[in-house]
C-alpha cells in the first residue's frame, strides 16, 4: 500500500511541476483553467471530475463518498469556482435537511450515502 501511495504522490508532484511550467509559459497574464489548476489534487486524491472534486472539498473529505455523491448529486457543467462551491454547499444542506429523495440508486450507494449522512450529522 505504501508503494502505491508513494507512486501516486510522485505522479501528483510531477503534475504540480507541469502545472507550474505551463503557468509560467502559457498563462502568464491569465488565470489557470480550473482543471489544470487542481490537477495535482485530483491525481493525489483519485478524483475524476469537478463535481467529485467539490464534493470532496466541501462535502466530506472521503474519496468514495465524493465519487458517490458526485455521480448522484452532480453539479452541472463547471462555471466558476464560487458558483460550484455554493451549489455543493446548497446540495449538502438540502441533503442533510432530508429535502432530497434518492431514487434509482444501488444498495451500495445507499449504504455509502447513509454512512456519510450519519457522520456529517454527528460532527
Amino acid at each position: 500500500m505504501a508503494l502505491v501511495k508513494n507512486q501516486i504522490e510522485t505522479i501528483s508532484s510531477y503534475a504540480g511541476l507541469m502545472v507550474s511550467i505551463l503557468e509560467e509559459i502559457n498563462f502568464k497574464d491569465e488565470p489557470l483553467p480550473f482543471s489544470l489548476n487542481v490537477l495535482p489534487l485530483l491525481i493525489k486524491n483519485g478524483l475524476k471530475d469537478h463535481s467529485t472534486f467539490y464534493w470532496y472539498s466541501f462535502g466530506l473529505r472521503n474519496r468514495v463518498v465524493a465519487h458517490t455523491l458526485g455521480s448522484i448529486l452532480s453539479i452541472d457543467e463547471f462555471v466558476d469556482e464560487e458558483t460550484s462551491r455554493k451549489k455543493i454547499l446548497q446540495l449538502k444542506r438540502e441533503w442533510l435537511d432530508n429535502e432530497i429523495e434518492f431514487v434509482d440508486i444501488t444498495p451500495e450507494e445507499k449504504d455509502i450515502i447513509e454512512s456519510a449522512y450519519m457522520i456529517l450529522k454527528n460532527l
